[in-house]
């Protein structure tokens, strides 16, 4: 890896993001490799990849990363779709059953990506009002819960659900997860 290679990354990232009009790297197909490797690296696949789908002709991968950077792209929208449709699905059926909910860290910040289909998905975070007690009550077959959330088994689709009773899991301080 090279200073240059770097500082293709960063304005890849910058392209991507907005932050730029323009990649002024003459990348080969090495640093092609390396500029993928990386956003793998850093889950940043979707997200640079709207960067290359802004670049010339000239100025894009070999079709061969190119290809592998595109069906990438293509499985995080659609495990975004799913998600983002199971999130929506949860909310619904807390809402049934009287309980408000929130969603939590990935899926909810999402909304602040230029595409919120190209962010990295992981498991679904999901708040849900009432305390330990009267969540697990919702959750007749729950797993053993932790100190702040209950984690579900993945679902038919093979999506992983964490049902939260605390609002934060970085917070021991009892008095201070009662005012949250």
């Amino acid at each position: 890896m090279s200073a240059n290679h770097t500082e293709g990354f960063y304005q890849l990232l910058r392209l991507s993001l907005g932050l730029a009009q323009e990649f002024p790297v003459d990348a080969n197909a090495d640093m092609w490799r390396w500029l993928y490797q990386m956003a793998v690296r850093h889950t940043l696949v979707g997200v640079c990849y709207q960067g290359v789908c802004l670049l010339p002709d000239e100025k894009k991968p070999p079709m061969e990363i190119a290809m592998q950077w595109a069906g990438e792209a293509e499985s995080i929208r659609g495990m975004n779709d799913l998600l983002y449709h199971e999130a929506a699905r949860l909310t619904l059926e807390f809402a049934e059953r009287g309980r408000k909910t929130a969603i939590l860290k990935g899926q909810a910040n999402a909304r602040l990506y230029s595409d919120k289909y190209m962010r990295q998905p992981g498991d679904i975070d999901i708040w849900v009002e009432g305390g330990r007690k009267n969540v697990l009550a919702l959750l007749p077959d729950h797993p053993k819960p932790s100190y702040h959330h209950v984690h579900l088994p993945k679902n038919e689709q093979g999506v992983t659900v964490e049902i939260h009773f605390r609002p934060s899991s970085g917070n021991f301080n009892p008095f201070t997860n009662r005012r949250l």
